[in-house]
């Protein structure tokens, strides 16, 4: 598809490093208003997110999974943890259980893999982070948020815990992300599973080069009806949600859409003008195991040959009538094909 002058002049800025943040801003609309639905958008806000803090508390804890907090360069951590833990949340001596690591993608959470996480809850040690920036961690304007500082902000999390010996799974910049901790730290690493994973140049068409070219990025939103379509992209079967947590989540997008473009910004850098996982790729020692969906609108299936192409030893799962986030839209499915592959290497 040829593109049009704006579409060049994107192209253009994002091979440039630094990135003029500047022009991104203008051609992204960031300091574009909020969009406001009704008079009573306020009271749905706030009952969106009371039903949605409740239900995801509810949920997590039916699963057996609780959350811990403790400081890692200058982030209070928040994380799900299945594990028989002292006051120190390191596993008590009676806690032996493999560790299995879960990183979610760019302005999602750690609740995301809950769903996934379930199916291994009897048989491994299970830890879902809030990545700093994201979620109950929070943000910090002006700190690092790049691939490569997340993945030593983890493996120092993970010396508190005192977990040496672990299998990671991220999704979409949570793949990169665990790409990043795998050739950190090979030797800790039992095997690494990249989920619609972040961090390899675009070579075909996709929805989300669409959007950027002609002047729009979906993570930055203004409106209700730009966070539906932000859904469209992520997912093939949307999982229901009320109406008033649908406010919420997108009023929350827009409040937050600042450390969305920081974080963006930061990460493109690892990408553009070259891609660091691609010129790394031969680090990954360790079984490696791809999956993508491929309805995904985000990050083209291509991007999983891409993969392939790079790892030709790795295991692939292609998940038909599927998006951008497996674990969500087919967790039951995508469980029984990791545990087998983790089962292979044990």
């Amino acid at each position: 598809m040829p593109l049009d002058d704006q579409g060049e002049a994107l192209i253009a800025e994002l091979n440039l490093h630094p990135l003029n943040r500047s022009r991104l801003r203008e051609l992204w609309h960031l300091d574009a208003p909020w969009e406001r639905t009704a008079a009573l958008e306020p009271l749905q806000i706030w009952s969106g997110r009371l039903v949605y803090q409740q239900a995801l508390q509810q949920e997590a804890r039916l699963y057996g999974f609780r959350r811990h907090q403790c400081l890692v360069d200058g982030f209070r951590l928040h994380w799900l943890d299945n594990g028989q833990l002292d006051d120190q949340a390191r596993a008590v001596p009676g806690e032996t259980r493999p560790v299995l690591l879960l990183l979610h993608g760019l302005s999602a959470e750690k609740s995301h893999w809950v769903r996934f996480a379930r199916y291994f809850s009897r048989d491994y040690r299970v830890l879902m982070l809030d990545l700093p920036g994201h979620g109950q961690t929070g943000y910090q304007s002006g700190r690092e948020y790049s691939t490569k500082v997340q993945a030593f902000r983890v493996l120092d999390w993970l010396d508190q815990l005192g977990i040496k010996r672990f299998a990671v799974a991220g999704n979409s910049m949570g793949g990169f992300i665990a790409a990043r901790i795998a050739t950190l730290a090979p030797d800790r690493v039992k095997a690494l599973m990249l989920v619609d994973a972040a961090g390899l140049q675009a070579r075909t068409h996709s929805h989300l080069e669409e959007a950027l070219r002609s002047g729009r990025n979906p993570f930055l939103l203004h409106s209700v009806a730009e966070f539906d379509r932000l859904m469209q992209m992520a997912a093939v079967h949307l999982p229901w949600m009320p109406g008033n947590v649908r406010v919420m989540l997108a009023r929350q997008y827009f409040e937050r859409r600042e450390r969305w473009f920081d974080i963006f910004c930061q990460i493109l850098r690892e990408v553009y003008p070259v891609a660091w996982l691609e010129e790394s790729v031969s680090e990954l020692t360790m079984p490696v195991m791809l999956i993508w969906g491929e309805g995904d609108q985000l990050l083209d299936v291509d991007m999983l040959v891409h993969f392939s192409e790079l790892l030709p030893e790795a295991q692939v799962l292609r998940l038909r009538k599927t998006g951008h986030m497996p674990m969500v839209e087919r967790p039951g499915v995508m469980a029984r094909a990791v545990r087998g592959f983790l089962g292979e290497i044990a």
